[in-house]
């Protein structure tokens, strides 16, 4: 399976070259069958990109619109635009959304000599280098000598060695940056740079500016910016003005902020983000989710006396002395309740919501707080009787201790 650049280099080998399939076939490496099939094809054709449902997707008529206003509207452009018509995604499905309907765009040329429409300086300048060496140069197989012959005088040698470097050994996104400089070199033109390489027009005039004010190194460097946007004193801000004020005062009918909420108003106030990065402002921040805790509280005038003397007591217990908290739990019906069980296949069990009670006790209980000890019966009142008993039975258990201390809440006996 050959792609458009091979069918434009075996239609050129053939027509102006001379070549018969299998000459072709040599010299491309590539089946004679299949170099006699597309010979015999008058175009090339390609199967449209399948489409996969995306979030973008409601969001394309506005695209095609902005690029028909301004075919070179840029990416960060669009994502703003869109922010306000709430789209809430990276920005970096619009910029593969673009790449990909250039290229689609670039392959639906239909091109016999050249791979792009050229102007005639570009075209003269095609014809000077041959377009068989432009695709040799892409494939690396253009040695550094042969680059320093054709670019003498117009580049520094020392630069040659280093653009001749990334063909060779460097990923796709600096390969084009250094073919993008020496295709320049050549007097070809931006344009047809762009359309050659599928690359936007203003990212070709990005590289061949970088190159001309700060070199070669400046052009291969990642060139990330100083700050982010959410690193931005100015954001962080604005998100906490936001944030500390109520959604009513936004004309927001809920208590509590939401995510998209924060997100629009931002957009309104002129510092657009996506979501991800407000989250980050919140949490580096120091801000995080958490569940409140319920505290013991008390209307007792004299709570904090009696819990600082408790807590002294227990700061202080000796080896055979106990401290029992004392409390009850009931009345309670006697009902079946919720839970698992084992069951069979089909088979699903329930719970009557209307039940006649079978009963109802009382849980007394007594937590020795130094060994998390519980002592506990059942019975049917709440009385001081009931309290009497369970003295007595922690008095038989805990016979060997030299003192007992007990604490309960006010309760009514």
């Amino acid at each position: 399976m050959i792609d458009y650049h091979g069918f434009c280099q075996i239609k050129y080998l053939h027509e102006y070259q001379g070549l018969n399939a299998s000459q072709i076939a040599r010299e491309v490496s590539l089946d004679p069958r299949t170099v006699a099939y597309w010979l015999a094809q008058e175009h090339f054709r390609t199967r449209k990109p399948t489409h996969r449902a995306s979030t973008l997707d409601p969001f394309r008529g506005y695209i095609e619109y902005y690029l028909s206003e301004d075919p070179f509207v840029s990416t960060a452009v669009i994502y703003q635009r869109l922010l306000k018509r709430g789209f809430s995604e990276s920005p970096r499905l619009i910029k593969d959304f673009l790449r990909e309907r250039h290229a689609y765009a670039c392959l639906q040329t239909q091109w016999i000599k050249y791979p792009f429409p050229l102007e005639s300086a570009a075209q003269e300048a095609c014809q000077e280098i041959g377009y068989i060496w432009v695709l040799k140069l892409i494939q690396g197989h253009v040695s550094k000598t042969d680059l320093q012959k054709r670019f003498a005088g117009k580049l520094p040698a020392e630069d040659i060695h280093k653009l001749h470097d990334v063909i060779l050994n460097k990923p796709l996104k600096y390969r084009n940056r250094a073919i993008t400089v020496l295709l320049y070199a050549a007097n070809i033109a931006p344009y047809a740079i762009s359309r050659f390489l599928f690359l936007h027009l203003e990212t070709v005039k990005n590289y061949i500016g970088r190159y001309e004010e700060s070199g070669v190194d400046k052009l291969l460097s990642k060139r990330q910016k100083d700050s982010k946007k959410y690193e931005d004193p100015k954001y962080k801000e604005t998100l906490f003005k936001i944030l500390h004020a109520p959604p009513s005062s936004y004309y927001i009918n809920r208590t509590t902020w939401k995510m998209d909420d924060l997100q629009r108003m931002m957009i309104l106030e002129g510092f657009g983000l996506c979501k991800a990065h407000l989250r980050k402002i919140i949490k580096d921040a120091g801000y995080t989710v958490r569940t409140a805790k319920k505290v013991l509280t008390s209307n007792d005038p004299h709570y904090r006396e009696k819990l600082e003397h408790l807590t002294h007591i227990l700061s202080h217990l000796g080896p055979k002395e106990k401290f029992f908290s004392v409390d009850e739990y009931g009345p309670f019906a006697i009902k079946l309740r919720g839970g698992k069980s084992l069951v069979g296949p089909g088979e699903v069990k329930t719970i009557p919501q209307i039940q006649k009670s079978k009963g109802s006790l009382i849980f007394t209980a007594a937590l020795e707080l130094s060994t998390n000890q519980v002592t506990h019966f059942y019975s049917g009142k709440k009385d001081t009787k009931e309290m009497i008993t369970l003295i007595e039975t922690l008095l038989q258990e805990y016979a060997d201790e030299d003192c007992l201390y007990f604490s309960w809440d006010a309760a009514s006996w």
